[in-house]
């Protein structure tokens, strides 16, 4: 498995970087145009959790995104930050509300993934996703 680690600062500008990064990274890979808009908006959702919530309470921390790329397999991935941490760890996600201003990050990727799971070890907050990924949607290596 190739492991790629990418980390910023907390920040909306410095988030979307690493964001773009990362799908840059799963693009040299990956050669379904649709399957990297999935990636690039369960990266961004993950993202703007973390800025947006974990590091409120606290200064701005680093925010990292870990992919395991399995050619031929899947792509594992893994947003880490040391901020607050979820108040209680959701067991159930759900959609938000239709009238509802937000809460619907954690729906879409998991309705984007097939595996998701959060957890805190300590000061370290993580949400992994994994993606099961056709053979046939991967570059050929050379």
């Amino acid at each position: 498995m190739n492991e790629y680690l990418l980390s910023t600062l907390a920040t909306p500008c410095c988030s979307r970087a690493l964001v773009k990064a990362a799908t840059t990274i799963l693009g040299d890979s990956l050669r379904d145009g649709d399957l990297l808009h999935d990636f690039d908006l369960s990266l961004t959702e993950a993202c703007a959790n973390v800025v947006r919530h974990a590091y409120r309470a606290c200064p701005v921390g680093p925010l990292e995104i870990r992919l395991g790329v399995e050619h031929g397999s899947h792509v594992e991935v893994r947003v880490v930050d040391q901020g607050c941490g979820f108040p209680r760890l959701p067991h159930d996600i759900r959609n938000a509300e239709p009238d509802a201003e937000g809460g619907r990050g954690l729906y879409i990727i998991k309705k984007l993934a097939d595996a998701v799971r959060i957890s805190s070890d300590g000061n370290r907050h993580t949400l992994y996703f994994k993606k099961n990924i056709r053979e046939d949607l991967w570059t050929t290596c050379d």
